[in-house]
């Protein structure tokens, strides 16, 4: 993890900064939720910001004005035991309706974690009430395949018949039953929700928002 060796020097050097209108990688762009997020679909989130964002230099121009949308997107299917919804943030659509592709920037709650806190359904009900039904299904099928034969062995081909299709259906329902008990969790975040956007990458901008050049052609 640690360089233990003798070379104390790095071979990298200190960089020009290009211009002081810059949002730099490790600043913060605070947000909240315009719309809900429901893990069960993949989909898209808009978010708007809550404070004017200032260059991160001096700090006195304002580079990402307050009310600007903030547009992002977030997978669904979460896996067993996820509590935060993740999200990546794209799009940036200032109110003079120019906009900026920002890659993808990840969301964070307040206190700097990545993702959202979200309320999460686990299904717990569904699965149980889909395992005891599950279990009834194989005691109804196990039942049933064993009115096969008489005390002589002789083959009853009705309830043979009726054997094999309660199996068939069994094997079936089975199936359907068990998907339902691989169910993933529903992730579930409210509009409203305030949170940021970590500036993963620094941003230059041309002008303060409200200069004349603060977007191009």
């Amino acid at each position: 993890m640690f360089n233990r060796g003798e070379d104390v020097e790095l071979n990298t050097q200190v960089k020009k900064l290009k211009t002081s209108l810059c949002l730099s990688q490790g600043s913060i762009i605070p947000a909240m939720l315009l719309t809900a997020i429901n893990s069960d679909l993949p989909g898209l989130v808009s978010a708007q910001t809550t404070v004017d964002v200032l260059d991160s230099v001096y700090g006195k121009e304002v580079l990402i004005p307050k009310g600007t949308k903030v547009m992002g997107e977030y997978e669904a299917s979460p896996g067993f035991g996820q509590e935060r919804v993740f999200i990546a943030f794209k799009r940036l659509l200032f109110p003079d309706g120019s906009s900026l592709n920002i890659g993808a920037m990840p969301g964070q709650s307040q206190d700097g974690r990545s993702g959202f806190d979200a309320d999460v359904d686990n299904h717990f009900l569904g699965m149980v009430g889909s395992a005891l039904l599950l279990s009834a299904v194989s005691a109804g099928v196990s039942s049933t395949q064993s009115r096969g034969y008489d005390a002589q062995g002789r083959i009853h081909y009705g309830d043979a018949l009726g054997s094999a299709a309660a199996a068939s259906l069994g094997n079936t329902l089975g199936q359907i039953i068990e998907k339902n008990l691989n169910l993933s969790p529903t992730l579930n975040v409210k509009p409203g929700y305030v949170f940021n956007v970590a500036v993963v990458k620094d941003i230059y901008f041309n002008a303060p928002f409200g200069d004349p050049d603060f977007s191009s052609n």
